[in-house]
């Protein structure tokens, strides 16, 4: 812990009075006594010490802005309220894995905000809680509903189109029934009178978890009428205590009018509704519910740091430390080092800018040969990123006779903020470790930090190898091969020009030759006697020289 009194938390929230503001301002006013927390707003572009902190709790699952300050993804909590990045195109139609992959891959935990979004993430392999979100049951509470004829409500952004208002709540109501509408004009505290002063409650969402109008008018006596969102069928016990209906203009006309025909009922069940809601969902009960979480978390995160206080490598972002000891535990030896030259000199020196001023980045450091290959070689401006802060504490202690500039970053955060500053950007056995899309984004944004004319180097596993599937499955990080043909098909979505792929046969240890002639021999009789092309089966890796194009957008 970070003190020895009482945890420390950060919150960090989008943006002041909205819904995770609200949020985060209750769940803060009934967690006050067990620990410190900090309350932040991503639109205002907080800086923050992470060091400071036990665990960073970002509310907005696509939120990045934060990955600047905290490198330790055991420290992210984020929270999963929307299926957004099911059902919106700028957050891409994706599953629950993909989303993951995409939005989330920054953070150690999820936390839920209902057991449908519970179910869709419990297969990602990251650990998912799940905690329901409450309301203030002395604010949003029962009261008169003193007109005769039957009153419908909305609340939300109507611009919004997740919120569906225009395209379903208003023809759905047309000029049959009286519509009120609360749109944001209204303050927190004049919304419980908003609730009150209506019969029904009205949710035409998609992509919501938990709609919070829902559980407020239900608190203030509302009966509900709303399409199968979120945590609508925990609370609703459909023909009950409100409708769940399907999410067209009919199904919501047909609802209304039936409720007009049944207004008895509905106030009846309205009034249910509200001691529902006091007996379950107040922020009573989540504040109690996500300290066990966060409770567990922490409990989690310090007993791998301890497990892992053992190991050969510092334990933050231990998993990758320990992968890279399994796979090659010497690799900071200069045995290490001294084995890895000979292939860097025959296959990664020639493409290199002449110029020894030039800005060259390698993307994934691993154990530094590269970067400590071309600080022998006179290069003075030598940049380098890795998620895996231990290997870099490594690097840094080889590299400290040399100017470096190193950082503990991930590639999607750090290479948008070098837009046409690099000359050369490196890339030795990367992609490979990312599924195409996200290798694909990468790349477009290599091309875009490089400098007009700058050079991207590039090395991975030749899949056309007759051995290429040991190269893909030795290694369980990585997620996708290539050969010749699909990585030029690739370089060409991510605006890098005038790809120049090479598949390396030579060998660089005397014992090998003979391989190489073996290769050469087989090559040279069975393919040019077809006249065809040599595809390169005993080439281990591609690599890749290519340049800066037009940026694809």
């Amino acid at each position: 812990m970070t003190t020895l009194d009482r945890p420390r938390i950060l919150f960090y929230c989008d943006r002041r009075d909205w819904a995770y503001h609200t949020t985060a301002t209750q769940l803060i006013s009934h967690l006050k006594d067990r620990y410190d927390f900090d309350l932040v707003f991503a639109e205002e572009n907080p800086e923050f010490d992470a060091d400071k902190y036990d665990l960073v709790y970002v509310f907005w699952w696509a939120e990045r802005r934060h990955r600047a300050y905290v490198h330790d993804s055991r420290k992210i909590v984020k929270e999963i309220s929307s299926h957004r990045w099911q059902h919106q195109q700028e957050y891409g139609f994706l599953s629950p894995e993909e989303a993951e992959r995409r939005w989330m891959n920054d953070a150690g935990s999820l936390v839920t905000t209902s057991k449908r979004l519970q179910a869709a993430f419990s297969m990602t392999g990251k650990p998912v809680h799940r905690y329901p979100l409450g309301v203030d049951p002395e604010l949003f509470r029962p009261g008169e509903k003193p007109q005769e004829d039957l009153i419908v409500g909305w609340a939300g952004n109507p611009k919004d189109p997740a919120k569906r208002f225009s395209e379903l709540l208003l023809p759905a109501c047309g000029n049959e029934f009286t519509l009120k509408v609360a749109s944001g004009q209204l303050s927190w505290e004049e919304m419980p009178d908003f609730y009150r002063s209506i019969d029904v409650i009205t949710i035409t969402s998609v992509g919501e978890g938990t709609p919070l109008p829902l559980l407020e008018a239900m608190a203030c006596g509302c009966f509900p009428v709303t399409t199968d969102v979120g945590i609508a069928p925990e609370v609703i016990d459909h023909g009950r205590n409100g409708l769940i209906v399907d999410a067209s203009i009919e199904a919501f006309n047909q609802a209304l009018r039936w409720c007009g025909d049944h207004l008895d009922i509905v106030r009846r069940a309205g009034a249910e509704n509200a001691v529902l809601i006091r007996n379950r969902r107040t922020w009573h009960h989540s504040a109690q519910q996500l300290s066990e979480i966060l409770d567990q978390i922490m409990a989690n995160n310090e007993r791998e740091m301890q497990d892992m206080a053992q190991s050969t490598l510092p334990a933050s972002n231990a998993g990758y430390a320990q992968h890279f000891e399994r796979i090659n535990p010497d690799g900071f030896s200069d045995a290490a080092y001294a084995n890895s030259t000979p292939y860097l000199r025959q296959d990664i020196e020639p493409l290199l800018p002449a110029n020894l001023d030039a800005k060259i980045l390698e993307v994934g450091t691993g154990h530094g040969h590269f970067l400590r290959f071309i600080a022998h070689k006179g290069y003075r401006r030598i940049f380098g990123i890795d998620i895996c802060e231990p290997m870099l504490r490594e690097v840094r202690k080889i590299l400290a006779p040399y100017p470096e500039r190193l950082e503990v970053a991930d590639v999607m955060d750090y290479l948008p903020r070098h837009e046409d500053f690099f000359d050369c950007i490196v890339m030795l056995d990367v992609i490979e470790h990312f599924s195409i899309d996200d290798a694909r984004g990468i790349l477009k944004a290599a091309a875009k930090a490089l400098v007009p004319g700058g050079r991207l180097i590039l090395r991975t596993p030749n899949m056309a190898n007759l051995l290429g599937g040991y190269s893909l499955y030795m290694d369980l990080t990585h997620r996708h091969g290539y050969t010749e043909w699909s990585l030029i098909h690739l370089l060409e979505q991510c605006s890098l020009a005038d790809a120049q792929l090479h598949v390396p046969t030579r060998f660089c240890s005397p014992k090998q030759k003979w391989m190489a002639t073996t290769n050469a021999f087989i090559h040279r009789f069975l393919y040019r006697l077809n006249g065809r092309a040599e595809p390169k089966w005993f080439g281990k890796n591609i690599v890749v020289f290519a340049s800066k194009g037009p940026v694809a957008s």
